[in-house]
């Protein structure tokens, strides 16, 4: 592989010969991990959107299937997965950012959307969970019934009240 084919986009290796990390340059995790490729790192948020609105010029953006799965989430009892501070906190942060490209950099942003609502059988797989309501499908799974019944999570209240708090008052 060429050592220039990270910076050449008509090599035909690119963009897999691009070396990924999860450290940033100055040796700092990128974030939070939630899965093995999925960290929480707010901080780029207003960059990309920055970049999009000043390279594409859309009429505006809606933030579609953005979300957060906690690492091992599967594996916890109930009340752990019903208390998803990591997820609240990937939405608060990652919604703060997106008030800034906002308020301060003029970016047309007219909708957020979580990335589902409830559990789903995310990539065909029932353990990767991004929702806002944690979903009871097999029997016995962490000391439960097997009755699909759905507990909402800490996530979808501190969601709501983010919206109550930043975008209703505004």
């Amino acid at each position: 592989m060429s050592p220039d084919c990270p910076q050449n986009i008509s090599d035909p290796n690119w963009p897999w010969c691009a070396p990924t990390t999860e450290v940033q340059l100055n040796g700092w995790l990128l974030g939070n991990a939630g899965w093995y490729y999925q960290y929480i790192a707010p901080q780029y948020v207003r960059q990309q959107f920055g970049y999009i609105w000043n390279t594409y010029r859309p009429a505006g953006m809606v933030i579609a299937e953005f979300g957060f799965q906690i690492l091992g989430e599967a594996d916890k009892t109930l009340d752990e997965q019903r208390y998803d501070l990591d997820r609240s906190l990937y939405y608060q942060d990652f919604l703060r950012e997106v008030l800034k490209s906002i308020w301060l950099d003029n970016v047309n942003v007219i909708g957020a959307l979580a990335w589902t609502a409830v559990d789903d059988n995310e990539f065909g797989d029932v353990t990767q969970r991004f929702g806002l309501q944690t979903v009871n499908r097999t029997l016995g799974l962490n000391g439960t019934t097997g009755d699909f019944a759905r507990h909402y999570k800490r996530s979808f209240f501190d969601y709501v009240d983010f919206f109550h708090k930043y975008v209703a008052a505004s």
